[in-house]
């Protein structure tokens, strides 16, 4: 494969990392965020459940009715969800705001997960485009064995803020470069 090729597996390899990075993110700092919002932990476990089910009902959809738009734009478009979304989280001033935010993410996160395996297709040789894929996907496994843990190791010390800081600048970060 030539190098720009791979370069661009690899691009969308770390946005399937830091796609679970953003989805798992929450799980480790419920507490944290629960106290600074100051609800219930069990209200603030709604983050994981709503971001599950916008991802399940906005992945078919979404794919569908932007179907014709070129597939580049539809990354970088996905990419600012994202980006958008952790901010928003990061900054949020009320469990209400943090909850929209995960709302977008996890329609975001459906929109992405329906078209991010079938993106090298489009651009790969037939008989690679199975290799394409299964780098791409490797972000899958990056993201939680290696990416969440190391991020959530450096949030312990600086914030859950922080996190999602990071996280939506790492997004925005590949929709430039997308």
């Amino acid at each position: 494969m030539k190098k720009s090729v791979l370069a661009r597996l690899g691009l969308l390899s770390f946005v399937c990392c830091m796609a679970l990075v953003s989805e798992l993110l929450p799980t480790s700092f419920l507490k944290e965020m629960a106290a600074d919002f100051k609800v219930p932990l069990s209200q603030m476990s709604l983050l994981i459940g709503i971001y599950a089910v916008m991802s399940v009902l906005a992945g078919i959809p979404v794919t569908r009715a932007f179907s014709w738009v070129n597939r580049r734009t539809y990354l970088i478009v996905v990419c600012l969800g994202f980006a958008i979304s952790n901010l928003l989280i990061a900054c949020s001033p009320t469990f209400t705001v943090a909850f929209i935010g995960r709302l977008l993410a996890g329609f975001t996160a459906g929109a992405m997960w329906a078209m991010i395996a079938s993106y090298p297709i489009g651009f790969l040789p037939l008989q690679i485009s199975g290799r394409g894929v299964a780098i791409v996907l490797s972000g899958v496994t990056i993201g939680v064995s290696v990416a969440l843990p190391l991020v959530t190791s450096i949030i312990q010390w600086i914030g859950w803020r922080f996190g999602f800081l990071l996280v939506g600048g790492m997004f925005l970060l590949l929709a430039i470069i997308g």
